[in-house]
């Protein structure tokens, strides 16, 4: 900016001495005449109109400057206020992951256990033996887990310090969603172009190889919506698992089983029936049964 201010100040000092009359010049020159008068005129209008012109390119170009100062100036205060929410956050998780780690030192010696070995695994056994409970509901019974798995992740910042998203779906609001979408349209491609490269050298896909995708199902809405960190409509659940299926369908799906697999989970185990005794009667006639388990 300082070789911007001086180089214009060099401009206009020379458009000021430029601007003396060149008759009053040429007057005092005893071999001038009038046609070199003439065109030493046009030559000296020219100039001028030059170093004008670079004046007012060298004004234009300050005030772009300083419009990109301005904006660069906003970005930045948005992306300090990004910065500054994060470690509030970040601080009040600190806080809750030394609490824990006092209390999980404390169980461990009630359970006259070694603190530094004592798993989350023991820490789960622990509270369900200190603290029993009869809630079907898992979320209802009590817990001792890390404030990691607590907490609700949070994306981390989506765009640089000039404003530019880093993610070219970023204005989707939703570009995670998007980009699953994305990615599932060019797998697509992707395996029909294997589909007719396979037929072309006369072999076929051997569709038995499927089947393992009968033994797993697609995960649910809010596990999606944990993974992508963005909440999701019905709709648009519909629509991700639409897509899904058109690709698990496809001769040559079980060629990306693991990318399709990210996105499954196993079936849920038959639950066998037990079989329950007829009832039993004392010698009241009460009658009375039997049970035996947890």
């Amino acid at each position: 900016m300082l070789s911007r201010i001086v180089s214009r100040a060099v401009l206009q000092t020379v458009f000021v001495r430029s601007t003396i009359p060149h008759r009053f010049q040429s007057s005092t020159s005893n071999s001038g005449t009038v046609g070199s008068e003439t065109s030493d005129e046009s030559e000296s209008f020219l100039h001028n109109r030059n170093i004008a012109q670079a004046i007012a390119d060298e004004e234009a170009i300050d005030t772009i400057e300083q419009a990109t100062s301005n904006r660069a100036e906003m970005i930045s205060q948005a992306m300090k206020n990004y910065l500054t929410k994060s470690r509030e956050k970040q601080k009040v998780l600190d806080e809750k992951i030394h609490e824990y780690e006092i209390g999980r030192r404390h169980l461990a010696k009630i359970m006259g256990e070694d603190p530094e070995s004592f798993t989350q695994d023991k820490i789960d056994e622990a509270v369900n033996y200190l603290l029993p409970s009869g809630l079907l509901d898992e979320r209802a019974r009590p817990k001792m887990r890390p404030p990691e798995e607590m907490y609700p992740k949070e994306k981390a910042v989506q765009f640089d310090k000039a404003g530019r998203p880093y993610h070219f779906l970023y204005y989707t609001a939703k570009h995670n969603y998007y980009d699953v979408l994305h990615a599932v349209a060019n797998k697509m491609e992707e395996l029909k172009k294997a589909e007719v490269a396979m037929f072309a050298s006369g072999r076929e896909p051997d569709y038995s190889l499927n089947d393992e995708f009968n033994y797993t199902q697609w995960e649910k809405k809010e596990v999606f919506e944990q993974r992508f960190l963005e909440k999701l409509d019905d709709e648009q659940y519909k629509t991700l698992i639409i897509c899904l299926n058109r690709l698990v369908k496809h001769p040559l799906a079980y060629t990306m089983k693991e990318y399709i697999n990210s996105f499954r989970t196993k079936l849920a185990d038959s639950i066998s029936k037990q079989e329950i005794e007829p009832l039993r009667y004392d010698v009241d006639g009460r009658p009375y049964q039997i049970a035996s388990g947890e």
